[in-house]
């Protein structure tokens, strides 16, 4: 089991990738998210997680941050 501090260390680890990738490759980050969530579900694929995987990924689009602030008036 990870611990609290080897998930923060690890964390701050992939973040630093992350923004390495970006200014390496000179692309946006929603263009890197693109390749990762593309990378994320063939890695889920070849695990056979992938209905796990497709829940958490539809756990996380259903939070309330997500929705838009835009106000409809009916």
């Amino acid at each position: 089991m990870v611990t609290d501090e080897e998930l923060v260390k690890m964390s701050y680890e992939i973040d630093e990738f992350l923004m390495d990738q970006v200014i390496n490759y000179n692309i946006s980050p929603t263009v890197l998210s693109g390749v990762i969530m593309a990378r994320l579900v063939r890695m889920n694929e070849e695990a056979q997680s992938e209905e796990s995987f497709y829940k958490l990924v539809d756990s996380i689009s259903a939070k309330e941050h997500l929705k838009s602030e835009t106000r409809v008036l009916q």
